[in-house]
């Protein structure tokens, strides 16, 4: 094989046209065949440029030889299997046979070279078998000629997403072929063409016709199955001869087409019925449909009705693997349904699998569920806790009232507003989406905004109308919050809609959004803004949020006197001041481009030398005074710049600055301390399981800072923590020894 080889002539292929050529196998002699024909299907970017046909055994292959009228062989059989006229490979499956027939081809000398050559190979999807394509029988319907009535049903239809009419679906109808109706099966519906010896065809359309033109009595409970209806015989209507049954079934993608009308047994009875009913308002299936059911409605229908079954489409996209596969029993990548709602539960799930746009492939994660379980129903749930607890403290019973003018309370009532729109409308549009994965922004906005800002309202003592109002706001919250959520995650809603009302969710109304005030939405988006960049400046700075700050200025956004003051004690600051500009301080550097190079060894003394001078080596410099080793400096060797006062740290979030001041006060430190000490305090209270309302003594014992932490916040502790007794001392009851900022701070609390 291989070796020294000549070039006799260079040819182009259109010049090969028509020549014949010998074949290197002799087993089979057409009248018409081995000679070279052009295709635009062949390509010279793989492999020579020149490939064989066999048109029993491919699509273009077929077409082609049909064009050409080139003699139809068939030398393997429907197993797969090798026949008679191919002696040295007859009985071999046909894959196995290639060691075979390559081996004869050696012998002979007809190979110049041998190698593997890896490509797309089509295998049995379950058993993993090699296939092939195999021309046989079959009966078509001409669909091929319906193409322009098909293109205009599909131009009616409400595809989600769009792109599927002409994208995906419509170029699959504009390349329309005709339909290859039959089966060689026993399974399915028997295909209802008789035919005489004559060749002449009926085609039957219902049990009476069949039974008035059968040859023999037909029986009362007739299966409409093979093998029994291949024994019945009719008289053919032309030329009075036997008829007998085509031994084919349909294609069970035709019975899937006759869904619309065969559920209702249409069109022998319930017209009616049907006539209502059609076309259906909704039908959703996975993308891959598009070739499947989608296409066999469209096509079963609008032949029969000249109609478009269907009126809204919602395509669906696959459920993949983590790594972006595609889920396969063979690959060992599948997820159990029934073990996975055991360990993460149904409505996470659904929550998981709702938030994302239907029609997108989903990469399946069970952590994803995990995550959004987390944030979304743990988070709320919790709200309701809060609720729930407080509520009962305070005996608050739900009155129907309206609830106050406070600026958290119609924020988060607008919010909802805004919720709800995005549910309704992602129904309404088949972007089911729209609610689910608006959800965790919203959940976030009651609890880590609402709640947290609103929680002192919660634990005043009395009930005086601010309280009411936000006792009337978080429960209208939640009751709403229960109804939008039922389609979603059912399970969560109607317990939490029970517990709330004592009803059932679902036998409630559907919630539609009420008026929103997207001032005050914008007003808070600012403020939450500033209220982000205010944490990274404190994070960026390596200061607590507990420990107070003198100032803040907020560049780039302007608050009303209420958010303003939420947001100074969001930031935990002395003062917050809205400016145009932020606290700058002018800088004087050497400019190296142009000094250096005269400067030499001389520039890194001469760069410190400026930076102390400041403001006077720049004077200096423009009276020609400024000299370092003999090299006289001007002002263009200088720059000036602006930077951030370096007594304040600045961040930005959705375009507001602000800036921190980072100056820590010896007051300051103790209000920090103080706060630290309240926050263990807590913990230790969350470790007994402590009622919200239960009053305790505390001990409290440290360093000379914490005695003075106690000395000047001992009221803000106590009453923060609900202390009926705060000593300095050694106590009882539970203890615990705390490391704050490095200080040993030990602390006893008692239950009174």
């Amino acid at each position: 094989m291989g070796g020294e080889f000549r070039v006799l002539k260079r040819l182009k292929g259109r010049d090969l046209v028509g020549k014949k050529y010998e074949p290197p196998f002799p087993y089979l002699r057409p009248r018409k065949g081995h000679y070279v024909v052009a295709a635009d299907f062949v390509s010279s970017e793989e492999g020579t440029g020149i490939v064989h046909i066999a048109p029993a055994f491919g699509e273009d292959d077929f077409e082609l030889g049909k064009r050409e009228g080139v003699d139809f062989f068939k030398p393997v059989d429907e197993e797969g299997r090798f026949t008679d006229e191919v002696p040295p490979v007859a009985g071999m499956f046909f894959k196995d046979a290639d060691r075979v027939l390559i081996e004869i081809l050696e012998e002979e000398g007809k190979i110049y070279s041998l190698g593997t050559y890896r490509h797309n190979y089509p295998f049995c999807w379950r058993c993993g078998t090699p296939l092939m394509y195999y021309a046989i029988d079959t009966w078509y319907i001409r669909t091929s000629k319906l193409r322009d009535l098909f293109m205009e049903l599909n131009s009616r239809v409400n595809w989600v997403p769009g792109h599927v009419r002409e994208g995906r679906f419509g170029s699959f109808l504009r390349e329309l072929k005709d339909w290859a109706l039959s089966r060689n099966r026993f399974w399915g519906t028997p295909l209802p063409v008789w035919v005489c010896e004559e060749g002449h065809v009926h085609v039957v359309g219902s049990v009476e016709e069949l039974r008035s033109m059968a040859l023999d009595p037909v029986p009362e409970d007739l299966d409409l199955h093979r093998p029994w209806v291949d024994r019945i015989r009719l008289r053919c209507p032309v030329c009075g001869k036997p008829m007998v049954r085509e031994p084919y079934t349909i294609d069970v993608w035709f019975d899937s087409g006759a869904a619309t009308f065969a559920q209702f047994h249409y069109p022998f009875e319930n017209e009616e019925e049907f006539r209502e009913a059609y076309p259906v308002d909704f039908i959703s299936e996975g993308i891959d449909q598009t070739r499947g059911w989608f296409y066999s409605l469209l096509a079963v229908n609008g032949m029969l009705f000249e109609r478009e079954p269907y009126r809204n489409v919602l395509v669906i996209g696959l459920v993949l693997d983590e790594k972006g596969e595609k889920m396969s029993k063979s690959k060992g990548n599948v997820v159990d349904p029934v073990p996975l709602l055991e360990e993460v539960g149904a409505d996470p799930l659904r929550l998981y699998m709702l938030s994302t746009p239907a029609w997108r492939d989903l990469r399946f994660s069970t952590r994803g569920i995990e995550e959004l379980r987390r944030r979304v129903l743990d988070t709320l749930w919790n709200v309701y806790k809060f609720f729930s607890n407080n509520a009962n403290l305070d005996g608050f019973e739900p009155d129907g009232g309206e609830p106050g003018e406070n600026p958290l309370d119609r924020w988060i009532l607008s919010r909802l507003s805004w919720l709800a729109s995005e549910f309704n409308r992602g129904f309404e549009s088949l972007s089911i989406h729209r609610g689910p994965a608006a959800l965790p922004q919203f959940v976030d906005d009651l609890s880590n905004w609402y709640l947290r800002l609103s929680r002192r309202r919660f634990w005043r003592e009395g009930m005086d109308e601010d309280k009411l109002s936000a006792y009337r706001t978080l429960y209208r919250v939640l009751v709403h919050l229960a109804r939008l959520l039922a389609p979603v995650t059912p399970f969560t809603a109607e317990m939490l809609h029970r517990r709330l009302t004592g009803e059932s969710v679902f036998l409630s109304e559907y919630p539609q959004p009420g008026p929103r005030d997207e001032e005050l939405e914008s007003q808070f988006a600012e403020m939450k803004a500033i209220v982000e960049a205010g944490r990274r400046a404190r994070q960026r700075a390596g200061i607590k949020a507990r420990i107070p700050l003198l100032e803040a200025i907020v560049v780039g956004a302007r608050l009303p006197e209420e958010l303003a003051e939420l947001a100074r004690m969001e930031l935990n600051v002395k003062e917050l001041r809205f400016e145009d500009e932020g606290p700058r301080v002018r800088r004087v550097r050497l400019n190296l481009p142009r000094a250096a190079p005269r400067l030499r060894e001389r520039t890194p003394e001469a760069a410190r030398l400026v930076e102390e001078l400041g403001e006077k080596a720049l004077a200096m410099a423009e009276r020609g005074e400024l000299e370092v080793g003999g090299v006289s400096l001007g002002p263009e060797d200088l720059l000036v710049v602006e930077e951030v006062d370096p007594e304040y740290v600045r961040e930005e979030a959705e375009g507001v600055e602000v800036y921190l001041r980072r100056t820590l006060t010896r007051e300051l430190r103790l209000e920090g301390l103080a706060r630290d000490i309240v926050r263990r305090i807590q913990v230790m209270r969350k470790e007994l399981d402590l009622e919200y309302d239960r009053r305790i003594r505390t001990w409290v014992l440290g360093d000379e800072e914490v005695s003075e932490a106690l000395r000047v916040h001992g009221d803000y502790i106590a009453g923060e923590t609900l202390s009926v007794e705060l000593s300095e001392a050694p106590g009882r009851g539970y203890h615990r020894v705390w490391e704050v900022d490095g200080k040993r701070v030990e602390i006893w609390i008692e239950p009174t």
